[in-house]
């Protein structure tokens, strides 16, 4: 469906979205997007946000598409990523002018050069068609990635599939390690990413049939806002492009803007400052309280969302993200307001609705099944292992399965294994803890 919520967005927006829209002949999903990935991806360099609850979260976020071949996927990116592409164009540009002027004033000095040029690799912040190694790889040298790919099945394939779970530490911010053979090992210690995937529908239903592992309940398409909007192919108006003064308006203030920012995270990362820390408003905090409260009743048996709790349980964190990035591009300030947040609630119901058609019920309860089987399995390894007979919560949190390292995970998981009676349920006592149940090893 393409009933993207166009009303939550301010007028500066709504018209930039219906300018490219009129340009591209595209859904409006695919155009807000696209418009909402990208900018987060613009902002992640020079902002963060500090949750109501203390947590610190970045700001990037990952959207997808699933739209045919002639949707207008390839013009709609152009329209949108080709103002940050020709900002590091600029920068790459410069990166070159300045190393081969060092070439010149260490000629002879071989091992002085070499050094100079690792110590200042290239600006590549955009990365197309890559596997999630490969990316990370690039990120270790890079302040943060944005993966854009018109062309999702490269990305989503065998191979590559492997690769996916550095995608969720990258949206998350948690520290990724990585040790091959092939290079040198390394860490990135506070990771930053955006993404924005547009895929083809079978290309998206081969990739769920052929590698269910990575697919629902994995982490990646939970952190992930994917949008199906109706194709409007068959139905396009072709018109002459319109060249009068004023035509480019919005156009020209979104380049204008996004360079900017680009601009002031670009500084900031040269001069080592940190980033700044977008927070809530007294009145933002209390609507972000009371609608976390709201989707955890409806994660429960019958709710609203209890069949696809691990993307509603993303909801919140993505909300935040979202009116940080909305706040900031088109005010400058650096505390959101309750307006704002209510706008970015809007745009979530739509992402909600959309996950839930795009993937249905029945897919979905493989979240619960996979996260509370993965933590299963882990308990009785620690107890075969190294003779435990419970498990403090802030130990699970730090060192339980890789694939529940966000406490809302975890919580998930333990919550499953409760119900079915496999552990022992002492989280209301201190030290908060649960233990295998005798029925766990029947």
């Amino acid at each position: 469906m393409d009933d993207f919520p166009l009303n939550a967005f301010s007028s500066m927006l709504e018209n930039i979205s219906k300018t490219v829209q009129e340009r591209t002949q595209a859904p409006m999903a695919m155009v807000a997007t696209s418009l909402l990935t990208g900018m987060s991806a613009v902002n992640q360099n020079l902002l963060v946000v500090e949750l109501p609850t203390g947590q610190i979260a970045p700001v990037g976020q990952y959207g997808g598409v699933v739209g045919d071949s002639g949707s207008g996927k390839t013009a709609v990116d152009n329209a949108v990523v080709n103002p940050i592409r020709q900002f590091y164009w600029k920068k790459s540009d410069e990166w070159r002018a300045e190393n081969e002027s060092k070439k010149s004033a260490q000629k002879g000095k071989k091992k002085d050069r070499k050094a100079d040029l690792d110590d200042n690799p290239e600006p590549r912040f955009i990365l197309s068609e890559a596997s999630p190694e490969a990316v990370i790889y690039q990120h270790k040298d890079q302040p943060s990635i944005f993966l854009n790919s018109a062309e999702g099945g490269v990305i989503l394939n065998g191979r590559a599939a492997k690769g996916l779970p550095l995608f969720c530490d990258g949206w998350s911010g948690s520290e990724i390690s990585v040790d091959r053979r092939s290079y040198p090992s390394f860490t990135i210690r506070h990771p930053c990413m955006a993404i924005l995937i547009m895929i083809q529908e079978g290309q998206l239903e081969a990739f769920m049939r052929r590698h269910k592992a990575f697919g629902l309940g994995f982490g990646f398409f939970e952190r992930t806002e994917f949008c199906r909007p109706r194709s409007l192919v068959g139905n396009r108006r072709i018109q002459e492009y319109s060249t009068s003064e004023g035509a480019d308006f919005w156009l020209d203030h979104y380049r204008h803007r996004i360079t900017e920012i680009l601009g002031e995270g670009w500084d900031r990362y040269q001069n080592k400052k940190p980033k700044l820390t977008v927070k809530f408003s007294e009145e933002a905090k209390k609507t972000w309280i009371g609608f976390s409260n709201w989707i955890e009743r409806e994660l429960r048996k019958g709710g609203q969302y209890e069949h696809m709790r691990g993307f509603a349980t993303k909801a919140p964190n993505n909300i935040a993200r979202r009116a940080a990035n909305m706040q900031y591009f088109l005010t400058g300030d650096a505390v959101i307001s309750d307006d704002m947040l209510w706008r970015s609630i809007e745009i979530s119901y739509y992402y909600l609705e959309e996950h839930l058609r795009i993937f249905g019920p029945p897919q979905a309860i493989n979240v619960i099944d996979r996260y509370s089987e993965e933590l299963l399995g882990w308990l009785k390894d620690q107890v075969r292992t190294r003779n435990l007979s419970s498990f403090r919560l802030t130990d699970l949190y730090r060192l339980g399965p890789s694939m529940l390292r966000l406490r809302d995970d975890m919580e998930i998981a333990i919550n499953a294994l409760v119900e079915r009676q496999l552990v022992l349920d002492y989280r209301h006592e201190k030290p908060a803890r649960i233990a295998l149940s005798l029925s766990a090893f029947a």
